[in-house]
């Protein structure tokens, strides 16, 4: 039984050693999340799922009072990654094409 186990656990990922995100350092030892396959859909993925939410009129999650503020936050947080303006412009034609409003200033 316990053979069943690790053999289902091996293959359904239970000792996946890949990392969380695709980064490397720079000259400065800064770490940079790369823009990688993987990157691109996981960004598209959660900013999908967070319009939509806010499209359905909920909340941010962690504590925000509002969607601005939220959105601010993340592009605060991936101001510095690789090709920063891609995913920053993703969240912005999403909102757009949902029929959000227009963001604060940056």
């Amino acid at each position: 039984m316990s053979i069943v186990f690790i053999a289902m656990s091996t293959s359904c990922g239970v000792f996946n050693t890949e990392p969380m995100l695709d980064t490397h350092r720079d000259a400065e030892g800064n770490i940079i999340v790369e823009d990688t396959p993987r990157m691109w859909a996981y960004w598209k993925d959660n900013v999908d799922h967070a319009v939509a939410k806010e499209v359905s009129g909920r909340m941010p999650g962690g504590g925000t009072d509002s969607w601005d503020t939220h959105w601010q936050r993340v592009f605060a947080a991936n101001s510095d990654r690789e090709n920063a303006e891609k995913y920053m412009s993703y969240v912005i034609d999403t909102r757009r094409a949902a029929g959000l409003p227009e963001l604060g200033p940056q």
